[in-house]
């Protein structure tokens, strides 16, 4: 019987800190990403995206309030993509109704996705969807913005209040609390249920020079100075925030606004791109005003 000679496991393990760990890294497959049937170019900066937690799909679609050069793109009907977190095409879904405002993802991965009119729909893979509306504020004022999480979402109308979706089988949706504004917060986040020590929902906010706290009983002012805040983002246990200043100053601070962990300097890189937690000044509903803005003590 022939005799045969089998490499041993780690002599292809590659060694760093001067032997003291080794790892080794394997090919498992190809990324396939192929954008051009989204039709928004091959920078993601061109289109509304939204990625499942844990490695699970991406729902990709052109975002129409981005330029875009002639001859880049062939201008269709709206359409959302879904492909695997390696680039393979898994399901196209059209979209016939208003202008989507947001994309995202429920625990069990199905796509939700909102529109200005405040209609919201959840799709599986298999193109099945449910029809849900946030009432008739949204409808009414339009919804200029919102955050989608797995338990839920939070919207912002034109009429500058929040409101709350609690689970996914067509509740009616919640007020949150939130100071009298007659424009849109320069950014917000929502801190999801299980990353708040309230358990509910919470919406961080910048409104001219400091940050505001909002839930569905009450707004907390937490008196920041050095805003206006450009850009707010979270860590993933919602533990700590990250905050950009308007003078390129990127704070640290814990989530309960008790400590600075650090201060950069940031002016010397890049400027970041606009995130889905900065919001675009205009709407195609009527804005009403709902009284002054109040200036932080």
């Amino acid at each position: 019987m022939a005799e045969f000679l089998v490499e041993h496991p780690t002599t292809s393990w590659e060694a760093l800190n001067n032997g003291a760990v080794f790892y080794s890294r394997r090919h498992l497959y190809q990324m396939q990403w192929n954008l051009s049937s989204v039709g928004g170019g091959s920078d993601l900066s061109g289109y509304i995206v939204a990625g499942a937690r844990f490695g699970g799909p991406v729902a990709i679609m052109r975002d129409n309030t981005k330029l875009i050069a002639l001859g880049r793109t062939t201008f269709t009907k709206p359409v959302i993509q879904v492909f695997s977190s390696s680039g393979v095409h898994l399901a196209t879904i059209n979209w016939e109704l208003s202008k989507v405002v947001s994309l995202g993802w429920t625990s069990s991965e199905q796509l939700v996705v909102l529109n200005e009119d405040g209609q919201y729909r959840l799709y599986d893979l298999q193109g099945t969807y449910r029809s849900f509306s946030l009432g008739s504020e949204a409808a009414e004022t339009g919804v200029m913005d919102a955050k989608i999480f797995e338990a839920g979402l939070v919207a912002l109308t034109g009429q500058m209040s929040f409101l709350e979706v609690r689970g996914w089988e067509g509740q009616k949706p919640g007020v949150l609390s939130a100071p009298v504004m007659t424009v849109p917060p320069i950014s917000w986040i929502v801190l999801p249920p299980d990353q708040t020590n309230s358990r509910h929902a919470e919406v961080v906010m910048s409104v001219e020079g400091t940050i505001y706290t909002c839930d569905n009983l009450e707004h907390i002012d937490q008196h920041m100075d050095g805003g206006p805040f450009t850009h707010i983002a979270a860590s993933p246990n919602g533990r700590s925030l990250a905050l950009l200043t308007a003078s390129s100053n990127l704070w640290v601070i814990t989530s309960d606004f008790q400590r600075k962990i650090l201060e950069f300097d940031i002016s010397t890189l890049s400027p970041p791109s606009f995130s889905s937690s900065s919001l675009s000044s205009s709407s195609s509903h009527q804005r009403k005003s709902a009284g002054a803005v109040p200036t932080p003590s």
